[in-house]
């Protein structure tokens, strides 16, 4: 089965507080062996130990089964499952690169599961947003999928790492499709954005 997205809940100090910027350990369950992990579903390592986000969360892919995730000296066991609830199957993830700015159709990635899709969410992750605030649009095969632009996914002007969700209603990926990404408006240092399907 191709790798899956985890994403776990937020990590915490004792008593209270985000732990971001904090090094996680991802074991297969039952034992002290790093597992692989991955940036995508198409299996493109990740390096493990992973850091924590801003938010104290940390994501990545992996093939289902049971892992240990081991921060500061204490395990979590978590279970990464082929298919992830009320969200979707597996995302796309379109890497725009860095750094960068307003450009259309980059990224593209297509369809070659062999059947229709259709997009539940858009994810877009940016690293030190400037030039007014960020602002993106997914494409299939060139056409917004977004009705009215202002539903499109925006991050304001902020140094770090910014990050947003917005749903997706309506929007079909059929086989063969692709996937591109539009930025609008801003400036950043790194930007991926993840396309979630069902």
């Amino acid at each position: 089965m191709a790798p899956v997205l985890f994403m776990s809940e937020p990590f915490t100090y004792p008593g209270g507080g985000i732990a971001s910027g904090v090094q996680v350990k991802v074991l297969y369950g039952g034992t002290e062996v790093p597992a692989a992990i991955f940036h995508d579903t198409l299996g493109t390592r990740k390096p493990n130990p992973v850091r924590t986000a801003s938010d104290g969360t940390v994501e990545f892919y992996a093939e289902p089964g049971d892992y240990v995730l081991r921060a500061n000296g204490t395990d979590t066991i978590v279970d990464v499952e082929g298919v992830l609830p009320d969200l979707a199957a597996y995302s796309y993830q379109l890497s725009v690169g860095a750094p960068g700015g307003t450009g259309t159709g980059v990224a593209r990635v297509y369809n070659d599961t062999g059947r229709d899709q259709m997009v539940t969410s858009v994810r877009a992750s940016a690293v030190d947003v400037a030039s007014g605030g960020l602002t993106v649009d997914v494409n299939i095969d060139g056409l917004s999928i977004f009705v009215d632009p202002l539903d499109r996914p925006t991050l304001p002007v902020a140094s770090g790492t910014g990050s947003t969700s917005v749903p997706v209603t309506g929007a079909e990926l059929p086989a063969g499709s692709y996937l591109s990404v539009d930025v609008d408006a801003g400036t950043y240092n790194h930007l991926v954005v993840q396309v979630f399907v069902r």
